[in-house]
């Protein structure tokens, strides 16, 4: 008898490979061994699973899903020349040849920075610094994509649906959370911060905690994003999707921090609402679970109830 479980082409969830869409080329088993990222000549760090992008979906399957392909990994931003953007657009008359850059840059009681661009004066002496942080995006659940890679590995389909999503609230509370911090330090210094990131990231912060957007120039302006994008949406010729500069945007530590806790909350009977509509659904799947599973498999704790399904 033919089995009847549902399978799933991988590639619909896995983007790139050590830099290559996973739709034009399969794993093979000295790449898995080798893992060499392209982008920093190293061996990939993400042992057994080198993704560099998944693709994660929106909208339904009515009327169609549309897709956009997420940069799950720092180093896929090293396809860019992003240090040489930076410089470039933040000290256009510096002499490049007076620049250097050092990487992870302890802050003490701030944490670490990702790069900091140094220039030097003609004595040898720090006469400007930019700090540089650079953000990708972690996903939701790593099960799908795991099984998805494995899937391509063995040249077959997975039966994990591509349900995997860009985990991005909990990135924006940890990443946003860094930059008013050290954007402080920056104003304190009376320099910037740079922060890397794909134009979708900063589009869902921006469309979800609206915050004052400047120019680079602007007297206020402590903290630069450097927007890159994925182009084109399909592959070019060469097999590549291209990581590149599409704008920068100007705001400041003060602005990104009140969006962020002055954010329209919920009305006090909204929020009873909402507590009413989970406590009615959970009456409603404990009389399902009892009917399955009888009420000796509900348990209690301190004397409460405790009842836990997917819906509760």
């Amino acid at each position: 008898m033919a089995s009847t479980k549902k399978s799933y082409d991988p590639t619909e969830i896995v983007g790139e490979i050590l830099g290559v869409p996973a739709s034009l080329r399969p794993v093979v088993a000295e790449e898995k061994s080798a893992q060499i990222c392209p982008f920093i000549k190293k061996k990939c760090a993400k042992d057994g699973r080198p993704i560099c992008s998944f693709w994660e979906r929106s909208g339904d399957s009515k009327a169609g899903y549309a897709r956009r392909l997420v940069a799950t990994c720092p180093k896929r931003f090293y396809q860019s020349d992003f240090l040489g953007d930076v410089i470039q657009e933040c000290w256009p008359d510096v002499d490049s040849t007076n620049v250097q850059v050092l990487s992870e840059v302890d802050l003490p009681e701030f944490g670490r920075i990702d790069f900091v661009a140094v220039a030097f004066d003609a004595d040898g002496n720090v006469e400007n610094f930019l700090p540089i942080e650079v953000q990708a995006i972690d996903i939701t659940s790593p099960k799908p994509l795991n099984a998805a890679y494995q899937a391509l590995y063995k040249h077959n389909h997975s039966d994990k649906a591509p349900t995997t999503g860009g985990n991005w609230d909990n990135v924006y509370k940890r990443y946003v959370t860094q930059l008013v911090r050290k954007g402080f330090v920056a104003h304190s210094w009376g320099t910037k911060i740079v922060a890397v990131i794909q134009d979708e990231f900063f589009d869902y912060m921006f469309e979800k905690y609206p915050f004052m957007k400047g120019n680079a120039g602007d007297a206020e302006t402590n903290i630069l994003f450097f927007t890159y994008k994925f182009s084109p949406d399909a592959p070019i010729s060469s097999g590549e999707h291209t990581l590149s500069l599409d704008e920068v945007h100007g705001t400041n530590h003060a602005s990104l921090q009140s969006a962020h806790l002055y954010k329209k909350s919920p009305t006090k009977p909204e929020f009873a609402a909402a507590l009413v509509e989970r406590l009615t659904q959970r009456q409603k799947n404990r009389a399902k679970f009892v009917d399955k599973h009888g009420k000796g498999a509900v348990t209690t704790f301190s004397k409460f109830e405790v009842f836990t399904s997917k819906g509760d």
